[in-house]
């Protein structure tokens, strides 16, 4: 993605993992978010996955798909793993003709003021102030908040929509 506005209406936020988290923003707002079961074990299989996210766009029609990024990838706790799925959702956009962006946990959780290191607990409570349903699952929060962050920075503004967080 460039530097450029985005200009978009419904974002599709994916958080990557074996434990796939999602979220679509549409005109600034929350309207569906879940997680899925998208792998097993350390190893995630790769049509599986792809599938699943491709349901995901097939399903929600996004105009953007904002996904968890990374700075560093370690052999140690699936960072593998972790990085064949991030790079998994972004191929998967590109087969659909869909835009793709990284967000960086740091800064979504900047926007938040919550702290850099990941806090299970408070994810979910931020992400319950905008959620459709109740969320009790960290992924499926962290895919709302990377979204909201996404969709504040790149989006189209509407006065209507100046006052999402």
């Amino acid at each position: 993605m460039t530097d450029q506005e985005t200009n978009y209406d419904r974002c599709l936020a994916i958080d990557p993992g074996a434990k796939l988290g999602w979220a679509v923003i549409d005109h600034g707002k929350v309207t569906n978010h879940d997680h899925v079961q998208a792998g097993k074990g350390k190893g995630l299989p790769t049509m599986p996955y792809i599938e699943t996210i491709a349901d995901l766009m097939r399903t929600h029609a996004p105009d953007i798909v904002a996904s968890e990024g990374m700075l560093i990838v370690s052999k140690q706790s699936g960072g593998l793993a972790y990085a064949k799925a991030v790079i998994l959702v972004e191929v998967t956009a590109s087969l659909h003709g869909l835009d793709h962006d990284y967000v960086y946990p740091a800064s979504w959780r900047a926007h938040f003021n919550m702290p850099a290191k990941k806090d299970k607990k408070a994810s979910i409570l931020w992400a319950n102030r905008f959620a459709k349903n109740p969320i009790t699952d960290d992924n499926e929060a962290e895919a709302v908040l990377l979204g909201i962050y996404h969709f504040a920075a790149h989006g189209i503004k509407r006065p209507e929509q100046l006052n999402l967080l």
